[in-house]
């Protein structure tokens, strides 16, 4: 058997020989490379380590991207299923919209048909209830209850009860005017006296007359259920008023209205073409307007007048005539009359002298000829010229006597309140008579 060379021999040998020609200088060569290689492996050991911590730091991106990738197809199935539920709900809501158009639809047709209902209603109703007032006026005696039934017949046309809305357009709103005035301006003709007998005195006994004071002191009626309709609240859409407007309207308003455009357009100041059917009306019965208007001038004092001098015990008619030739003076005796009835009787007086001033700005607002023709439409100008003299001599001879306010004058009871509102009430009813004198 071979026996194998002996290796650490001959490394000793060789060591020996490096030695004895160098030195130890390769020898320490040989401890820094091992030194280095030791380094070396650390190093690598080190780095070796740093990748198992990559590789590590990957895996756990690598589950977290799995996770995301799994919560994400989650959340990307909910939102499939939201959608599908989206969508049946549009379908539904498309259906609904349908139905709710149709509802509309309906509910379109129910308004119109109930607005149309309740105009048909309310056209019978009131004609109806105008009918009835009329009957009653030329029934009733006493004139305070023939004009407390002519307050109610003005009330119950059909545009006092304009709503606004609805059906109650603003084109609505001028044919019932028109309507309105047409009717009364014919029925009033039953009551008016014949034209040779037109002076507008509130003396006469006739029964027709007496219907005729009723309906000219009433002429300023307006139905509360007009009066209270919100200004504010009007629509402001196409053909209704504007947020503020006035709506409420009294016959009086209509005629005095329709007198005014008849001037403006006698004066050029407006086209004839512009007049509404219910100015033309008014226009068209010209005369009959303009003798009620008259008798509403000469029997608004003669209320006040009647009160103060007992006319139903006195005979009113010699008493004016006696005034009228001026053979007496008399006193108004205001002590009979408390706070409340002494003011009423001043608002009388005060609407008088109203309508006369607009009678007077009538006549200077249109040509002479026009002029001379009113006045005599309006009362066979002489006659009514008369009365007119034989008021205003009643209202010149009158001397006002109020005891309650002397006692004041002569310092009893100067702290009253009552006393002080009663003084001012006298000062303005004699102001006010005053004006009916010299008007």
């Amino acid at each position: 058997m071979r026996t194998p060379p002996r290796r650490s021999a001959h490394a000793a040998t060789f060591l020996c020989m490096m030695f004895a020609l160098g030195g130890c200088g390769p020898l320490k060569r040989l401890g820094g490379i091992e030194n280095s290689t030791k380094k070396t492996e650390k190093t690598a050991g080190e780095l070796n380590e740093n990748t198992k911590d990559v590789k590590t730091s990957i895996e756990d991106v690598e589950a977290n991207t799995k996770a995301m990738k799994k919560e994400l197809e989650s959340t990307r199935k909910e939102l499939e299923a939201a959608n599908g539920r989206l969508a049946k709900t549009n379908d539904e809501l498309a259906g609904l919209k349908d139905a709710m158009s149709a509802t509309q639809g309906n509910t379109d047709d129910l308004v119109g048909n109930t607005g149309n209902t309740y105009v048909d209603l309310r056209q019978g109703d009131t004609l109806a209830a105008r009918a009835r007032q009329l009957d009653r006026l030329a029934a009733v005696a006493a004139l305070e209850s023939k004009i407390s039934e002519a307050w109610k017949y003005f009330s119950a046309f059909e545009y006092q009860f304009w709503k606004g809305f609805g059906v109650d357009t603003l084109e609505r709103r001028e044919i019932l005017y028109y309507e309105g005035l047409n009717e009364f301006l014919r029925e009033v003709e039953q009551f008016m006296p014949l034209e040779g007998d037109r002076s507008g005195s509130p003396l006469s006994e006739n029964a027709g007359m007496k219907n005729l004071y009723a309906l000219a002191t009433a002429l300023e009626a307006t139905n509360s259920v007009q009066t209270l309709l919100p200004a504010e609240g009007a629509s402001a859409s196409v053909g209704m008023p504007a947020a503020g407007a006035t709506v409420a309207k009294s016959m009086l308003d209509l005629l005095h209205e329709a007198l005014k455009a008849g001037a403006d357009v006698e004066a050029g100041r407006r086209a004839s073409a512009s007049l509404q059917p219910w100015e033309r009306i008014v226009l068209e019965k010209e005369d009959t307007v303009l003798f009620l208007l008259h008798v509403r001038t000469n029997f608004l004092p003669a209320i006040p007048l009647s009160r103060l001098t007992e006319v139903e015990r006195s005979g009113f008619a010699r008493f004016v005539e006696l005034l009228r030739l001026g053979l007496m003076r008399w006193q108004a005796r205001l002590d009979a009359v408390n706070n409340s009835q002494l003011q009423a009787m001043a608002v009388w007086l005060e609407k008088s002298l109203a309508e006369s001033s607009f009678l007077g700005d009538l006549r200077n607002s249109t040509a002479v000829a026009t002029t001379r023709r009113r006045d005599a439409a309006a009362g066979n100008g002489e006659q009514l010229g008369a009365y007119d003299r034989a008021l205003r001599q009643a209202f010149a001879h009158m001397s006002v006597v109020d005891g309650l306010t002397e006692s004041r004058v002569r310092g009893v009871g100067n702290a009253n309140p009552f006393l002080s509102e009663r003084a001012m009430l006298v000062d303005r009813f004699r102001v006010l008579a005053s004006a009916i004198a010299r008007d």
